[in-house]
């Protein structure tokens, strides 16, 4: 079976938005809980830490993948998650897990 290859532009698949938080840092409450707090680390998968649900900003969707501006670092995120600041995420029905194992 062949296959062919074409160039395409990213937006034609995926839809490209900056996060729903943005929170600096500093502003977090400072509780732990279930959220991952995503950043631009090139470690464990953007995540900083785990925060409790901030009153004052919304949650990404998970089943997306988040882009680090500054680093360029690229990750998946199968869960509900709040991000810092200069964030983007791609998200699309045909974004799964299995493109990432």
């Amino acid at each position: 079976m062949s296959k062919e290859f074409r160039p395409f532009f990213l937006e034609d698949i995926v839809k490209i938005e900056a996060t729903q938080s943005s929170i600096d840092k500093k502003n977090l409450s400072g509780i732990k809980g279930k959220y991952p707090y995503i950043t631009r680390t090139a470690n464990q998968n953007g995540c900083a830490d785990f925060i409790n649900a901030q009153s004052d900003y919304n949650t990404d969707s998970g089943n997306c993948i988040t882009i680090g501006l500054d680093t360029q670092t690229a990750f998946y995120q199968p869960n509900e998650f709040y991000t810092g600041q200069n964030i983007q995420v791609l998200s699309s029905p045909q974004i799964n897990t299995l493109l990432f194992l």
